[in-house]
């Protein structure tokens, strides 16, 4: 038998954690003060809009929810989705348009309701915008 004498060596599989959560330390400490600078609040209050923006008359807005038309432009787009069973409403209007919105449940087997939406904007000769 031949005898060698080697040093005591322990399998690199017992290192991995080690190293693995070395490494993690290392990370979180280099990248730790970067991430929390990104949160901090600036010193600078937040920018004004364009001067002259809000320099109108109104426009004589109504945000009152009410029944969709069934007459002109309105009725046409709404007709068939409230004969398919769906609650449309006019949701605002001003001098300039209209916004009318639509919406419709659908139930799954888990009796779940999922939403659909429908949304429509008319302009001022209620034309489709």
């Amino acid at each position: 038998m031949n005898f060698v004498s080697r040093p005591f060596s322990v399998p690199a599989r017992r290192h991995r954690p080690v190293r693995r959560a070395l490494a993690i330390v290392l990370v979180i400490m280099c990248l730790g003060p970067l991430v929390l600078t990104g949160c901090t609040r600036s010193d600078e209050p937040p920018s004004l809009p364009p001067t002259g923006v809000y320099e109108h008359d109104a426009a004589s807005e109504n945000s009152q929810a009410e029944p969709a038309p069934i007459d002109g432009t309105a009725g046409a787009l709404t007709r068939s989705l409230r004969e398919a069973g769906w609650f449309c409403a006019q949701v605002r209007a001003n001098a300039d348009g209209r916004a009318l919105w639509c919406r419709i449940g659908h139930r799954d087997e888990a009796d779940g309701v999922y939403p659909q939406v429908a949304q429509f904007l008319l302009d001022r000769d209620d034309r489709l915008a």
